[in-house]
């Protein structure tokens, strides 16, 4: 399946099937519609991850979301790259200590786009010692 803006959360939920749960509560507190992609993003995955980088137990998890993120970052989708850069890197740049570690799982197209945000920030964003 081809990764579209409007598809992005069934990704997400197929990277993190351990979202899941969360996603169904959050499905019935905004019915009848589902919750849109931002919300998703930012509400549901953000808590999610910053248990998982200061747990440190499960790699394999955060393998898998920022592998979603590379798949994102390379996509020809401006709706796409625009969802990763404003619900995922501009919350890692507001959390340093996140962003360092999450330096360590961003494949090469992510650390770009990154570096690209961080280099037309004017210093407002900074990127962890490389």
């Amino acid at each position: 399946m081809k990764l579209t803006f409007w598809n992005a959360r069934k990704a997400l939920l197929r990277a993190a099937p351990e979202l899941g749960e969360g996603f169904t509560k959050m499905c019935e507190k905004y019915r009848p519609e589902p919750p849109g992609q931002y919300l998703i993003f930012e509400d549901l995955l953000h808590p999610y991850l910053a248990g998982l980088f200061e747990s440190e137990d499960k790699p394999d998890v955060l393998k898998r979301i920022f592998e979603l993120f590379e798949e994102m970052a390379r996509s020809r989708d401006g709706l796409v790259t625009d969802l990763l850069g404003v619900a995922e890197l501009e919350w890692l740049f507001a959390n340093p200590s996140l962003l360092s570690k999450a330096w360590n799982y961003m494949g090469e197209a992510t650390k770009s786009m990154a570096k690209e945000m961080a280099s037309q920030s004017g210093g407002r964003r900074r990127l962890p010692p490389q």
